[in-house]
């Protein structure tokens, strides 16, 4: 093997961590940019803070998101769109039936690629609630329609971004994650929507990663060396 890659610095340093393999480095995910854009995007016209989330299981932290949404203070005017199939949905109906979240979440099961990007730009907020991941394709897409993002430190996410397109806390701590919600909702004003999807086309588009890409290819072809 003349390079390794993993899609995310923190995976690759994961990765590393076992000694199995000699990590090259970190190629990410592609995400398509003129398809996932802020084009369309409706203006803010309320104070409601519209978070939405991708993908809803155990893995996901979707009981830690649940237990955050209820801890929220009253004063907050919130709503979440919760994208994926609901598996074990009667767990979760402590939390949905609790008089602080109950009315505030829709889910919308399994949609289109088309609806999917209709429903990033018609939110603020992309909540990433895991116990564990590799990357997080939504959380670029979501980024790429103008969300701001708030992250569980979960081994991926939280080393695709920076402090000025969202905020990263513990995993699996509900608390936290409802204070950066709260925080997020404080600050809205600071991130702009075109900041954040220009942050994701710098970084994470189909030409750039193409091009490093490229590279790696190039550079695996250079240091290989045929015996005899």
């Amino acid at each position: 093997i003349e390079g390794f890659y993993a899609v995310s610095p923190g995976f690759a340093e994961r990765v590393a961590r076992t000694g199995l393999v000699s990590v090259t480095g970190a190629l990410p995910n592609p995400i398509d940019v003129e398809y996932f854009s802020i084009t369309g995007r409706p203006a803010k016209e309320d104070c409601r803070l519209r978070l939405i989330t991708v993908g809803l299981s155990h893995r996901k932290g979707t009981d830690i998101l649940f237990e955050a949404l209820r801890s929220l203070s009253t004063d907050l005017d919130w709503s979440l769109v919760a994208v994926g199939k609901l598996l074990d949905s009667c767990c979760y109906d402590s939390w949905l039936d609790h008089p602080a979240v109950a009315g505030r979440v829709q889910f919308r099961g399994l949609v289109s690629q088309a609806e999917l990007a209709r429903l990033y730009r018609s939110s603020d907020v992309y909540v990433v609630s895991s116990r564990v991941e590799t990357a997080n394709v939504s959380m670029l897409e979501a980024m790429a329609c103008g969300c701001v993002v708030v992250t569980t430190r979960c081994g991926a996410p939280e080393t695709l971004i920076d402090k000025s397109v969202g905020l990263t806390v513990a995993s699996g701590d509900p608390k936290e994650l409802a204070d950066a919600i709260r925080m997020v909702s404080d600050r809205f004003g600071e991130f702009d929507p075109q900041s954040l999807y220009n942050f994701v086309k710098s970084r994470y588009s189909k030409q750039t990663v193409g091009r490093r890409i490229l590279e790696a290819y190039k550079q695996a072809i250079s240091s290989f060396h045929r015996p005899g």
